[in-house]
């Protein structure tokens, strides 16, 4: 790529972030309509341009106009191993999803079971978003955010996966098998008659807000919430509060508390920004009518908090599921799937 191709992406890239900024601070256009408009502005953004066939001025100046007429067009003309993305990508998961040999030790094939059910909740979800992504731009960008960075949401399906892999491989090895699945807090506290609470917190001499759960610390120093939907007032704000849970004082004794994370963690998303003024105000509201502690209740009937059975679940599904993405990363690296940063 010459000097003036180079020079003009890069005046495009900054016109671009201009534009997405004029659209997210728009008041004209609909929720719909802005999405859309700065999906486009970012899925320009991430594109890897070094990489596409661009040599001059002129191929530079065609491939904007091109993407901005036509990303189905641009796709199939610029981007290399489209119509094949996701396929690979399934090969990789069906390598990991084969049902443990009966040969091999009970405690061998529990740790198997883990990838193979996280192996085939991540093959759901990537079908579900075929399903709903028809751009292929967009549809790399997406499938790529997810495995790097979204993917506890794998937990959200990992039980039901993990019964049907254990009861396929009880068929195949007529062997019983003791299988420990998440469990959902929510659900047990639901049951109990109980509620959760965002309230004020005090972890580690440092005050805070969280969501104190019923567990107390009894000598298990760490423990990690893969999955959790906190709704309030119907929003998702589980991205505001972090997936390692802490240690804090209630009534003397130490419970675990999933802790909201610091507003400055929030400052480079907009999103995350947005939710987590929504909840200030909302406890602000609360504050103004209440003299007693501040607390602001979760809806129980939307929201899961799935925990693992013990300390040894906890750190055999952290294992399993590190190696599987660690090595999903790696596969799409060396196969080149996306051309997309």
């Amino acid at each position: 790529m010459n000097c003036d191709a180079k020079q003009y992406i890069e005046s495009e890239l900054e016109l671009s972030r201009l534009r997405m900024l004029s659209l997210l601070n728009s008041k004209s256009l609909s929720d719909t309509t802005k999405k859309r408009l700065v999906d486009i502005e970012a899925s320009l953004q991430d594109l890897n341009f070094s990489t596409l066939k661009i040599v001059t001025l002129s191929d530079a100046m065609t491939a904007i106009r091109l993407f901005r007429s036509s990303r189905k067009n641009f796709s199939q003309l610029y981007i290399m191993d489209e119509e094949n993305f996701l396929n690979k990508i399934n090969l990789f998961i069906d390598k990991h999803s084969q049902i443990p040999s009966e040969k091999l030790k009970i405690s061998e094939v529990k740790s198997l079971l883990k990838t193979v059910a996280i192996a085939k909740s991540t093959k759901d979800i990537l079908n579900h978003i075929k399903l709903n992504v028809e751009d292929k731009l967009i549809l790399n960008k997406v499938v790529v955010d997810f495995i790097t960075s979204s993917k506890n949401e794998v937990f959200s399906i990992y039980n039901d996966n993990l019964k049907i892999a254990s009861e396929l491989f009880i068929e195949k090895s007529k062997k019983d098998l003791k299988i420990n699945y998440l469990k959902d807090l929510v659900k047990e506290q639901k049951n109990s008659g109980g509620d959760f609470l965002v309230e004020k917190i005090n972890f580690y001499g440092k005050n805070g807000w969280g969501i104190i759960l019923p567990t107390k610390n009894c000598g298990r120093e760490t423990l990690w919430a893969p999955y959790t939907k906190i709704s309030i007032f119907g929003n998702n704000l589980s991205d505001l509060f972090k997936s390692d849970v802490k240690n804090t004082i209630k009534n003397g004794e130490y419970f675990k508390t999933l802790v909201l994370k610091d507003v400055d963690a929030l400052k480079d998303n907009n999103n995350l920004l947005s939710k987590y003024y929504f909840l200030m105000s909302l406890i602000f509201q609360n504050s103004l009518s209440k003299r007693d502690k501040v607390k602001i209740n979760i809806d129980m009937e939307e929201s899961k908090i799935l925990i693992p059975s013990s300390r040894t679940e906890d750190e055999g599904l952290r294992n399993s599921m590190t190696e599987f993405f660690n090595l999903a990363k790696t596969n799409l690296e060396s196969k080149k799937i996306t051309e997309i940063k």
